[in-house]
């Protein structure tokens, strides 16, 4: 009996994406991919499976996969069916195993897999078929510059950025009162010229809403979560994040 691979199309802030399942998880997450050639390479990559258009069977697992490029912080729990060579898995479970909002070079993982040599690493990361859920943008060039990228540079940049925006989020009581100050409220560092505070647009009536991407957000949609505000007073431009309620 021939295998079954469904794929299905959707769409995200970061365009376009196909994805494709088997029987066992999902086995591709193409960003960007036109519909055509998509389609085509699955064929060639699965020659012996019957290739089959699901749009409709698959329309959770698109949700899904469209908050986890939106929001860094959400699990979709789907199953990965990660197919390559026995070093490439190796490699693709290492990646997967590394937290939100770090990142690692192409020789520290040569090293933990006992060889000076990133060549064979960086096959390996190209050669990656799951874009976001094995998350191969978080590896980056020794001196911390950014390095090439299957799916866009561009790309690439978006997705730390966003993950960046979500390690640096209070996560506790504690760290709530260190970003706001001992008040509670809105904390204002003057210094920064771009703040990202936790808050809910209605305990801070002084800010009037703002559509204008900020810098880091050109060329994207802003995620639904979340909301720019202008302060009147300080010109400052702010990012607010419905995830905290607090007293103001």
């Amino acid at each position: 009996m021939r295998e079954i691979i469904r794929f299905a199309r959707g769409n995200s802030s970061l365009g376009d994406f196909t994805v494709a399942m088997s029987d066992k998880g999902l086995v591709a997450m193409e960003l960007g991919s036109s519909h055509g050639p998509t389609e085509e390479a699955l064929r060639i990559r699965f020659p012996n499976a019957e290739v089959v258009n699901s749009q409709h069977e698959l329309v959770d697992v698109l949700e899904k996969i469209v908050r986890a490029v939106e929001d860094p912080g959400f699990d979709p729990e789907l199953p990965l069916d990660m197919r390559g060579t026995a070093y490439e898995i190796k490699v693709w479970s290492m990646l997967r195993a590394l937290p939100i909002g770090e990142t690692v070079s192409y020789g520290a993982i040569a090293a933990k897999l006992g060889t000076r040599d990133a060549r064979d690493v960086t096959k390996a990361i190209a050669s990656n078929p799951i874009a976001v859920l094995i998350p191969c943008h978080r590896v980056i060039k020794k001196d911390g510059s950014i390095s090439g990228y299957r799916w866009g540079v561009k790309r690439k940049r978006a997705l730390l950025a966003r993950e960046r925006r979500v390690k640096s989020l209070p996560t506790s009581k504690g760290d709530e009162k260190k970003a706001f100050g001992r008040t509670g409220r809105l904390g204002r560092d003057r210094s920064r010229e771009n703040l990202t505070i936790t808050s809910s647009l209605t305990h801070a009536p002084q800010y009037r809403p703002c559509f204008t991407p900020a810098p880091a957000r050109i060329g994207f949609r802003r995620q639904p979560s979340e909301r720019e505000c202008y302060d009147p007073l300080s010109s400052i431009k702010l990012i607010c994040w419905h995830r905290i309620s607090y007293s103001a």
